[in-house]
């Protein structure tokens, strides 16, 4: 869970409010909003069974970070949108 809340939770808070205070906005926010708040791609399950790591755990960080996303993206999304970011 701290791997999940840190990819979907503190990197987008951390790397948006730089963005911000750097001036970004609208459609240039929205694509650092996309980056950093994405989950885990699907492309580390076989990068994990590659480099003999744990496939199992890449799979459930996989699995886990696409459900919570829905949410924290919506979450994101909103609060920017809120705040006329956008």
């Amino acid at each position: 869970m701290i791997t999940v809340g840190t990819r979907l939770v503190l990197a987008p808070l951390i790397m948006v409010t730089a963005a911000v205070k750097l001036g970004f906005t609208g459609e240039a926010l929205a694509c650092i909003l996309v980056v950093f708040a994405a989950p885990v791609a699907v492309s580390s399950i076989s990068m994990a069974q590659q480099m003999d790591g744990d496939e199992q755990l890449a799979a459930q960080l996989v699995v886990i970070s696409s459900a919570l996303s829905l949410l924290t993206l919506f979450v994101w999304i909103f609060s920017l949108g809120y705040f006329n970011l956008f």
